[in-house]
């Protein structure tokens, strides 16, 4: 098995070296598993992700989909999945299982979703997420990927990107897995800092507000004194 860890980023460099340091773990405890690759625009990000020897490109940073199908056909024929994360999102090693045991799937993804806001400190979970629809830190096959060409983005879209992806790629999935991320006592967070799409406010009126410590206690000491770092 080797699977493409694809992200692309923009203009928040305090939240991509939190990613870049999520990446530094699953390299050591997944060897030879994950493949990272990342688009971006500018030269400062491309320093951050280099620096920890992901497979780094600069492209136009609009439109948003052009720029995922460019670095998702950096992948082709290389790797046996794809797992797609937002360079704001952050995934444990009980997560990754999840998706490594239940990899002979077409789709696989987690239910249920952790915020944090650098600039407040706030934490909220919300459960709804992506129900029905699969969203961030979803593992997608090969066997799907060639149905759709390597291009399962519209590439002139800048929002709305996992529903459209989702849409292109519903017609060829054939099995899927789909799990509550605290029956396994995973994460997936979605770090909210200075510019995001959607910010954290965005979210106050949905789930439930939760300690901090939910989200650091999923995480190993190193990155949980990062985020503390950056975090007000």
């Amino acid at each position: 098995m080797k699977i493409g860890l694809l992200t692309v980023a923009h203009k928040r460099p305090e939240v991509s070296k939190a990613y870049c340091l999520m990446v530094d773990r699953l390299m050591k405890d997944y060897p030879d598993i994950f493949l990272p690759v990342c688009a971006v625009s500018l030269q400062e990000d491309f320093d951050i992700f280099n620096s920890h020897g992901i497979e780094t490109y600069i492209f136009p940073n609009d439109p948003v989909g052009a720029k995922h199908n460019f670095i998702l056909g950096k992948l082709r024929d290389r790797v046996t999945h794809v797992l797609h994360l937002g360079s704001d999102d952050l995934i444990n090693n009980n997560y990754v299982d999840e998706l490594i045991k239940n990899a002979k799937n077409d789709l696989v993804w987690g239910v249920g979703l952790y915020f944090l806001s650098l600039r407040t400190g706030q934490a909220r979970f919300w459960d709804m997420p992506y129900r029905n629809v699969a969203g961030p830190a979803k593992l997608i096959s090969k066997r799907v990927l060639k149905a759709v060409d390597w291009k399962i983005w519209n590439d002139r879209l800048n929002k709305g990107l996992d529903h459209s992806c989702f849409s292109i790629l519903e017609p060829h999935i054939k099995s899927r897995h789909i799990f509550q991320i605290t029956d396994v006592n995973g994460l997936m967070v979605d770090i909210k800092g200075s510019y995001n799409i959607n910010p954290f406010e965005t979210f106050l009126r949905v789930g439930k507000e939760v300690d901090r410590e939910h989200i650091y206690n999923k995480l190993p000491a190193a990155e949980v004194e990062y985020l503390k770092s950056i975090c007000n």
